[in-house]
């Protein structure tokens, strides 16, 4: 990964005023690092533990509850999620460095394995208490390339399991489970549900007419 490849995206990420924070709870889950900068639009940096990087601007709602509206500007592979954070650190600049080094100077000292324990068991009823049975979401993307499953796929969420990960019925009737801090989707809007509740009953309609 080069400069030039982040360009864009580095020049999104400069004209913040705010500091970079990093989603705590996305490491406590064991997904890898997630940061932003920003508050209701900005800039985002998710390093994945498969050793992938994305980075890009999101939009809409601060991304630490995954309803943001995401736009990837650079998407990258690496061999571990050693290198990964590596490359990660250099080309995010030195702001990021700095902002970085100053979290650290000031936050309480690690959780102990209770601690993570306990905010695990926070963020499951988190993610149960967003996403009940019924939530229509929509797809961004997933975090491995799967065939079928194509961006604006939306679908049903009918469960969360203890991962925490949403188990689905999608539109093209696939089952795929996705999980809130490592694939990419929003939930949508109530205009949307309108517009989709509407669809269905004119869908009923006309199918329940017959030829004169």
């Amino acid at each position: 990964m080069t400069r030039e490849e982040f360009k864009e995206w580095l020049a999104t990420a400069s004209d913040s005023q705010h500091p970079w924070q990093e989603d705590v709870s996305y490491r406590l889950a064991g997904r890898g690092m997630m940061y932003y900068r920003g508050d209701m639009h900005g800039t985002y940096l998710e390093i994945m533990k498969n050793g992938r990087i994305d980075a890009g601007q999101y939009n809409g709602r601060i991304p630490i509850t995954k309803e943001a509206s995401y736009v990837p500007i650079v998407r990258r592979r690496y061999g571990d999620f050693v290198k990964a954070c590596t490359v990660a650190a250099e080309v995010a600049g030195i702001q990021f460095d700095k902002d970085m080094v100053a979290r650290i100077s000031t936050e309480a000292p690690l959780p102990t394995v209770t601690d993570k324990i306990k905010s695990m068991d926070e963020w499951k009823a988190f993610v149960r208490q967003m996403y009940p049975p019924g939530t229509r979401i929509e797809l961004n993307w997933l975090c491995n390339e799967e065939s079928g499953m194509p961006r604006g796929l939306r679908g049903t969420v009918v469960g969360v399991d203890d991962q925490p990960g949403l188990l689905m019925e999608w539109d093209n009737d696939r089952t795929l489970s996705v999980f809130p801090h490592e694939d990419c989707f929003r939930k949508l809007i109530p205009d949307e549900l309108l517009e989709e509740s509407q669809n269905q009953d004119q869908d009923t309609q006309s199918g329940g007419m017959t030829m004169q």
